[in-house]
This record gives structure tokens, sequence and C-alpha cells, in this order.
């Protein structure tokens, strides 16, 4: 049988105390199990009710090694509260790992786990796995007969009861207030590589339909990932980027006509950002010079992520590294053309269910991009009628806690609203979903306008009759007999989209005109048109009802316009019905 140290041996009796102490979720503390005995918890780092910086590990303690396999946000629990204590909807991400135990060797079993938070990646902080100013509830899912999804050890036990501990995180807005030092200095180069090159020394061009050519750079520590840190919104439309903007990395290069110290713009994403160092991919634009000798520069200034740099190093070198690309006689240039300074080549009557993209003088791009944030949040609300006012409203999500919405602009993940359920669309300002999930409306979802007022009295023309009231930034509808001093053959104008003033649909036209009444009484089938407004689609849209080049049905002959709406007119007016009229009355425009 093999030995054992007798100091390395978890005692009866101390295991017996342990287990008694250590319900609540403390600090616990003992020795390694080396043949057999239950999975208990010994001790965690920090201990409950310590303060900790927003990228330090939350490390675990146990008697026998850890089944990392069975480490998850599941069995290991984060809740976030805020300084009241109340609960909050913030998700806990990071990545679980096997340590070694003070006084542990390195080859012995790895009874300590860890959980690394994710570090932030914007300016304020706000989205790493740990948040400032929080204090998060941390429960270890133990056994208690029932539950098969709990803490295991190496030998498939269960951890023997569950553990409960506190720790809160730094408050604070500069760096050096929310995260520990990883090293002392400035971060270091410890890595450079370039995707599709074999060695430095000759660099592909990164030609158009070649491998992608991306330019990686190791450091020795995480980096603070403040966009006055690190170029990461690098504007890259080569119509607006500015060479005042590239930042604390970039790359350049010596031309032998342009000049030295030319800038190559590239777009810069972070990687890696960890306790072990951080990576970033710099992506260069276009075709890289061939037969050149490309630095990779890192300003002093770039800070790690404590907010250190190394602006005091008299030793430091700017470039951080070179590469060569490939040799050629002549001057690169790849890509594929398309000027758009004709139509011949675009088919504007396709229909496709994707939006359309935006073409303009010399430039095709995407329609629309996705504006939202990421989220979690799902909205399905359970009333049978809901007003949402795109002004300033109160939003309750599926799960979690009212919050407040103004300018019209909703962002969830997923959003259902059910059938049987009317959400009603109210406000000033267009109502704007966000979503990365589905929006799944089963129910009614509407932003209709109001009704224009009723002339309901006699000898009442000189005074305006309202339009009806836009809602969701619709413009209201034209008054009707606008004039107070002489006969009006049309309603008013309406207003434009955001109240935008004689931007809407012209009115229509009363019936009292010569064709449209018999006789000496005025037909009691026929009326005036409608007004104009917008359309109910447009050519590309597979639900449009059109005709493509169609003739404008809203003109003289035409009899039988019954549905010219599709196209913005309002309905022709006039004697007999909408499909048979004996006159025609034009709608609005």
């Amino acid at each position: 049988m093999k030995r054992h140290d007798p100091t390395r041996l978890l005692s009866l009796a101390t295991f017996a105390a342990l287990a008694a102490c250590s319900s609540g979720g403390g600090s616990s503390t003992g020795t390694l199990q080396t043949n057999g005995g239950d999975f208990v918890f010994l001790k965690s780092e920090p201990v409950s009710g310590a303060t900790i910086y927003l990228n330090e590990p939350v490390s675990v303690d146990f008697t026998t090694a850890v089944d990392l396999d069975s480490a998850s946000l599941t069995t290991v629990t984060f809740q976030a509260l805020d300084q009241l204590g109340n609960p909050l909807q913030e998700l806990v991400t990071g990545n679980f790992s096997l340590g070694t135990s003070p006084g542990d060797r390195a080859t012995d079993p790895k009874r300590r786990m860890q959980f690394v938070p994710r570090f932030a990646s914007n300016g304020e902080y706000n989205d790493g796995g740990f948040r400032p100013g929080r204090t998060y509830l941390v429960r270890l899912i133990g056994s208690d007969g029932q539950n098969p999804t709990v803490l295991r050890d190496t030998r498939g036990k269960p951890l023997q009861r569950g553990y409960t501990f506190t720790f809160a995180t730094r408050e604070g807005t500069q760096p050096a207030q929310l995260f520990r030092n990883p090293k002392p200095g400035g971060p270091i180069r410890s890595g450079l590589s370039v995707t599709s090159a074999t060695n430095l020394e000759s660099v592909p061009l990164g030609l158009f339909g070649a491998a992608p050519l991306e330019v990686r750079l190791d450091f020795d520590q995480a980096l603070n990932p403040a966009l006055t840190n690190l170029p990461l919104d690098l504007d890259t439309n080569p119509l607006r980027i500015d060479i005042t903007k590239r930042g604390r990395v970039y790359l350049e290069y010596d031309d032998p006509v342009l000049g030295n110290d030319r800038w190559i713009p590239a777009s810069v994403e972070i990687e890696r950002n960890d306790l072990t160092g951080a990576t970033l991919a710099l992506r260069p634009l276009g075709v890289l010079p061939n037969n050149a000798t490309v630095r990779v520069i890192v300003d002093a200034l770039l800070e790690d992520i404590s907010g250190e740099s190394n602006a005091g190093s008299l030793t430091y070198n700017r470039v951080f590294g070179t590469f060569t690309t490939e040799r050629s006689y002549d001057q690169q240039w790849n890509g594929i053309v398309e000027d758009f300074n004709e139509l011949g080549n675009l088919d504007l009557s396709a229909a496709f269910p994707e939006s359309q993209a935006e073409v303009g003088s010399g430039f095709l791009k995407a329609g629309f991009a996705f504006e939202g944030n990421s989220t979690s949040l799902e909205y399905e609300p359970t009333a049978n009628e809901i007003v949402l006012n795109t002004g300033f409203t109160q939003v309750v999500p599926k799960a979690g806690l009212p919050f407040t919405v103004s300018g019209g602009v909703f962002n969830f993940r997923n959003v259902t609203i059910p059938q049987g359920v009317t959400v009603i669309g109210q406000g000033p300002n267009p109502m704007v979903w966000l979503c990365s999930g589905k929006f799944t409306v089963a129910g009614t979802l509407q932003a209709r306008g109001g009704q224009g007022a009723r002339v309901d009295t006699l000898n009442s023309a000189n005074f305006a009759k309202a339009g009806g009231i836009g809602v969701c930034g619709g413009g209201n509808g034209g008054d009707g007999t606008p004039s107070a001093t002489q006969r009006d053959l049309r309603g008013g104008t309406g207003r434009g989209p955001l109240q935008e003033a004689g931007k809407g649909g012209k009115g229509g036209y009363i019936a009292c005109l010569s064709g449209c009444y018999t006789g000496s009484g005025y037909n009691s089938s026929g009326g005036g048109s409608g007004g104009g407004g917008g359309t109910l689609a447009t050519e590309g849209d597979p639900n449009w009802r059109g005709s493509p080049g169609a003739t404008n049905p809203n003109v003289s002959p035409t009899t039988n316009t019954e549905f010219q709406q599709k196209q913005g007119f309002g309905g022709s007016g006039c004697s007999g019905g909408s499909g048979s009229r004996t006159g025609f009355l034009r709608g609005g425009e």
C-alpha cells in the first residue's frame, strides 16, 4: 500500500469539525484528501465579505481534485446585487480553470477551482464578467440527493454540502481604481505573427481572394480597452478615414515616392485579454505595399489594464516589430470594381426578402445595420392592451424589473406579442424595435393615427376641421375646409414624418363638379376623392401588389381605380362605385 505523508492527510476529527463549521459558507481551511473521503469545501479566495478588483479570479479549494467538466455557471452560480442589496438582472461571464492550492505540489491532483471573469471591453468598464460597485452572492451547488447537476470531484463524488459566500467589487471610473496591476511597468511584447505568412521576411500582400491577412501582437499583460487607448472604433470607410484617429497601435512603412512614415490603415480588435496577457489583431485595409518593410508601431503611451504605460521608460522602443512584404516589379492593386454610375446592371424590380441596399454616387452599402446592444432581456406582455409611448414609457420585461424607455427605441433579445394581446404605439417619435433574436407577433402591434374631426354642423365651412393626429413619428392629416374665406375644392395637405409641414399627402377633391352628379341633385353613389398617403409597399418588396413600370392610375380617363392606394394615391371619387366609375375625380397625390 502506498504510504502517505501524515502532514497531508486530513484526519477524521478535522474532517468532522470542518463539516460542522462550513454550512454557512465562509473560508474554512483543511488539507488534501489522498485516500478517499467526501468532496468537501475548504476555503474561498476572496474570503466572504472581501472586496476584489474586476480582473481578480475567484478561487475555491476542496478536499479532493475537482472535475472541471462539472464546473459551470449552473453548479457555481453568481447573483449580482446593487449597493442596497437588491438583485440585478446582470449576467456574470468568464471561464473555469484548475489551479494548485497553497502548499500543494505542482504534480498533486488539482483541488483548486478558479473562475476568471471576462475582462471589460469598453471604456466604461461595465460590460465585463464583474462590474464596478457590485456585491456578488456565490453559491456552490451541492448534493441534496435529488439534484444530479452538482459540482463533482474526479471520482464522480458530488459536493457533500452546498456553500454560499459573498464578495464585493471595487468602485471607480479609472483603470487604476478598478483593476489590479498585473505586472510592474507598461505592456511589453511577447509575440508577433502574420497569418498566411510562413515567416516575417515574405508576407503576402493580401490580394483579393487570398487567405485573410491579420497581424497579431501579443503582450505580456492585459490592456486597457478604453477607446482613448486602443483605436477599436476606427472608421474604415475610405471616404472618412482619419489619420489623427489611428491611435497608439498602427502600421507604417517608407514609400520611395510618397515619402516616409506612411500610415497603413487597419482595423483593430482585442482577441484575447485575460490574466495571461493580451492579443491584438490588426487587419490592414486593402493591399499591402510590395517589397516594403512594414513597421508595427506601439506608442509608449499604450496602457495596461490598470492604466500603466511605458511613457517613463528611457529604453522603450516604439517599433514593436517589423515584417517584409513580397517583392514585385510593379505596384500591386486588386479588387472588384463597380462604379454604379449606371443602373443597367441593377434589377430594381427584383423581389428580395432582405432590405434593399443603398446605392449612391460611387458607393453601394447595406441599407441598414443592427443598432442594438447585446442583452438577454425578453418582452412578452400578458395584458389585453398595452400602450407604449415613444416619448417616455415604462416597459415590463418577461423576467426582471421594470425600466423606462425614452426616445422610442426598444432593445430586446426576443419579442413575443401573444394572441389576444394588442400593443399600441403612441407618442412623437418613430417606434423602433431592435431584436437580436426573434420578433413574433401572434396578437396585434399597431401604430395607427387618429381619425379626423367629424363635420356634423351646418353653416360652419369657414372653420377648419382638424385632420387625424399622427403617432410614432407620423405626421398629422391635413385640415378639412382649410380656407376660412372661400370655397375649398380639396382638403389641406398633411404633414410629413416628424410633423414636417407640407410634406404629407395632398387632400382629396369635392364631388361638386360637372360629371360627378346627375340631373337636379347629386348622385347618392357619388363622392369626393380620398387624400393621398404613404404606399403600402414598394417595388422590390415581395408583397407589393403593383406592376413594375405601370402607368399612373390617378389620371383620367381611368375608371376602375379600386386599389390605387397601393401606390400612395387617394381613392378616386365621382359617380358610381369604386370599380365602375361613370366619371373620374382623381385622388390626392
